[in-house]
């Protein structure tokens, strides 16, 4: 019997028939099972229990802004929302950034070697995959900021592919594959998920409709394991009669206010197309565009020379913000269970970063307490010794606790019998006491 599933024996037509259930439909709360919880723009984790669906799984909505650099009327950032969410669960992610190379994949497969590690790309080491199957990829960057190649078992190449946010299959003949992304782009780049290369495991999509009277959300969270979307903020193309104050700061800064909107908190987060949302109110220059105290929205900008030009200006080039809102709104949707997989799964979203809570394997939980137990108990070492050990000291290998018998270097072999002896706690509580009396 496992974590994942029960075979479970069943009278149907006066016949025994065995019928295969997961652990979620015989396994009750009761059972106490250990929970483990992930979060990010990709949640990973190695040890969940297979089939078990998730305690919690929830997005978190962030709007997406076109192109990069600060927003400004001559670098217009359009913002874009969501009208529903894409939900993926998927097995291994392959793809350590962290450890990638420095370099990128041409549109032939071959890599080019690069020592620059702000404008051009990292590159992966070879990974295995299997021919048919699925890879799965994020890269939340600029169009074409994700590049795999394929190649066979000589490593000759066998396709290229550049994809964002979709399904790719693996080509024939394909035995490894290798991933580039710009380097710049590394702080919004999730990962390349694929199916575990050994277990073969796939992903499963959960496509998400937001409700019609939503319209397109901007920002907020997802509880698929509630049923709920909450929609935390709004989205206004400013106007310039609702211009209601020209004026300038301390420091000389020409602005305008508008009339506070509906619904709109008094502070928080702000975003626009053509003006930067600033965070610190004692350094506001021009450019910038935010959120006072009393709910009202300022822009900031040294063009605006009087109320007149301000209007004028604004009404040809008015920005659209995206607010948080003072009382988020809460929408019911269906539930959504999502079951893991066994041991290794990854879990992203097209629409934000995603928090999960999941079971985890009885046998990863007390592999782990085991460990944990007998560094209290002895420095976990393997046979090779990291360090010199004295005689006297205690040491763990595997399951077993050793008395060091004589004195061992680092990176001498710990042989039992030779320089250390293997013991139980209880044997050496006897033997010091024996010696102290």
């Amino acid at each position: 019997m496992s974590d994942f599933a029960f075979l479970t024996v069943t009278k149907e037509g006066g016949n025994p028939v065995i019928r295969r259930k997961s652990a979620a439909e015989v396994v009750p709360e009761a059972a106490s099972p250990v929970y483990g919880s992930e979060a990010g723009n990709a949640a990973a984790f190695p040890d969940a229990a297979g089939e078990r669906v998730f305690r919690s799984a929830k997005v978190s909505i962030e709007p997406v802004q076109a192109g990069s650099g600060d927003p400004s009327p001559d670098n217009v950032r359009a913002i874009s929302g969501f009208t529903g969410a894409k939900v993926t669960r998927c097995g291994k992610n392959l793809f350590d950034l962290s450890a990638a190379q420095g370099g990128y994949i041409d549109a032939d497969g071959v890599p080019h070697r690069t020592t620059d590690a702000v404008t051009n790309w990292t590159i992966s080491d070879y990974m295995p995959v299997n021919p048919g199957t699925v890879m799965y990829v994020l890269a939340q960057t600029a169009a074409n900021a994700a590049r795999h190649a394929f190649y066979d078992a000589g490593l000759s190449c066998v396709g290229v592919a550049t994809v964002n946010n979709s399904a790719l299959t693996v080509p024939a003949g394909a035995r490894w594959v290798r991933c580039s992304v710009r380097k710049a782009n590394e702080e919004t780049f999730t990962f390349s998920a694929f199916p575990d290369a050994e277990a073969g495991y796939g992903a499963q999509v959960f496509d998400i409709s937001f409700p019609s009277e939503a319209g397109t959300v901007y920002g907020g969270v997802l509880d698929l394991t509630a049923g709920t979307l909450t929609v935390t903020h709004g989205f206004r193309q400013l106007a310039a009669a609702d211009i209601n104050q020209y004026g300038t700061t301390l420091g000389g800064v020409s602005y305008v206010r508008f009339t506070p909107l509906s619904n709109i908190a008094a502070s928080g987060s702000i975003y626009s197309d053509k003006y930067k949302g600033y965070r610190n109110t004692n350094e506001r220059q021009s450019g910038d565009i935010a959120v006072i105290a009393n709910g009202a929205v300022y822009v900031y900008d040294n063009r605006f020379t009087d109320r007149a030009a301000a209007e004028q200006i604004l009404d040809a080039e008015m920005p659209v913000i995206v607010y948080p809102l003072a009382s988020p709104v809460v929408y019911q949707l269906t539930p959504v269970q999502i079951a893991a997989l066994a041991g290794a799964n990854t879990v992203f979203a097209d629409c934000g970063a995603v928090s999960v809570e999941y079971v985890r394997d009885t046998g990863a939980v007390i592999e782990a307490g085991d460990a944990s137990t007998r560094a209290m108990i002895g420095e976990v070492s393997g046979t090779t010794a990291s360090r010199s050990l004295a005689v006297g000291e205690y040491v763990t290998v595997g399951d077993a606790l050793y008395r060091v018998t004589r004195a061992v270097g680092s990176g001498e072999t710990l042989v039992p019998g030779t320089n250390v002896t293997e013991t139980t706690v209880g044997a050496e509580l006897a033997r010091l006491a024996a010696m102290i009396s």
